[in-house]
């Protein structure tokens, strides 16, 4: 009787991948080159009010993933998106102000009247021709009902829950509350300008977006945040409060939901929402209230 030998047998391994190698790449279509244009690099605002009267703005321009960089460090690359030189102007309550450079494409406005309810418009052009312009209104300043933070000291850690509640203002609403944490040990040097000052500054925890459709029904909202890993011994914490548009509420969810760029990078393109007239980002006057609790107090 005749044994049956399988085929895999009657030929080397390594010949088997190769013929497996020239079948997939005999299939394999030929490289189709595409161009695909370059998009126009945009002017992108971003802004700060600074208590009591000091508004920061932040310029910068978008450029292409395709573009080409002509050093990739870290530092080259900045000074490529960053925006010099530019022309920064506010208009409000039928005056006119303009912006001073200060550095690394920040800009500032100092003696700038905060006018609840008034309209401010930015206007920016640069050396290349370019000119955007938005405007915003500035709401009203809000601040806690009560804000108080609660210390559980652990042997492996320190615990501090930020407790607060706020009530609902009249009209529809929307809040931002921040959270920050003094990086070093110098409290003194841990200002309300200091930390706005700085654009992204590296005390950074956290923040807060509340619509006023989630306060109770008696127009009072209670929450609490819970950090981890705060030297009790130095750690201030520091919380700010605003009451922002529906618009900038509306970006800063979208900025949110996009998380780290490893996320960004896995999850459908976002194009963000901006109330800037020819450019990117957005402008807007919210007016923060902030508190400051040192830990090694509670």
């Amino acid at each position: 009787m005749k044994k049956f030998i399988p085929f895999s047998l009657c030929f080397p391994k390594a010949f088997l991948g190769l013929a497996a190698m020239l079948v997939l790449f005999s299939c394999r279509p030929e490289p189709l080159f595409i161009s695909v244009p370059q998009l126009e690099s945009k002017i992108v605002v971003s802004s700060q009010v600074i208590p009591p009267n000091v508004l920061l703005i932040s310029l910068s321009q978008s450029f292409s993933a395709l573009q080409n960089v002509e050093d990739d460090s870290t530092g080259d690359i900045l000074n490529q998106i960053i925006l010099k030189n530019a022309a920064v102007s506010l208009s409000y309550d039928g005056k006119e102000d303009s912006l001073i450079e200060i550095d690394n494409g920040f800009y500032i406005g100092v003696d700038i009247e905060a006018i609840v309810g008034s309209t401010y418009q930015l206007k920016v052009s640069d050396s290349l021709g370019r000119s955007v312009s938005a405007q915003t209104v500035l709401l009203p300043e809000v601040t806690f009902d009560s804000i108080q933070p609660v210390v559980e000291r652990l042997p492996e850690d320190t615990i501090v829950r930020i407790q607060y509640s706020l009530s609902d203002q009249s009209g529809a609403n929307w809040y931002m509350i921040n959270y920050y944490s003094n990086v070093s040990n110098e409290d003194s040097s841990f200002t309300v300008g200091n930390i706005l000052g700085q654009g992204n500054p590296e005390g950074y925890l956290g923040t807060d977006l509340i619509s006023d459709q989630e306060f109770a029904p008696d127009g009072t909202f209670r929450n609490e945040r819970v950090f981890f890993n705060l030297d009790e011994d130095s750690a201030v914490v520091a919380i700010s409060i605003a009451n922002i548009s529906e618009e900038y509420y509306n970006y800063l969810i979208l900025r949110e939901r996009a998380g780290n760029i490893f996320s960004q990078i896995i999850s459908e393109p976002i194009n963000y929402p901006t109330n800037v007239d020819g450019g990117l980002g957005f402008f807007t006057l919210h007016y923060p209230s902030f508190r400051f609790f040192a830990i090694r107090d509670y």
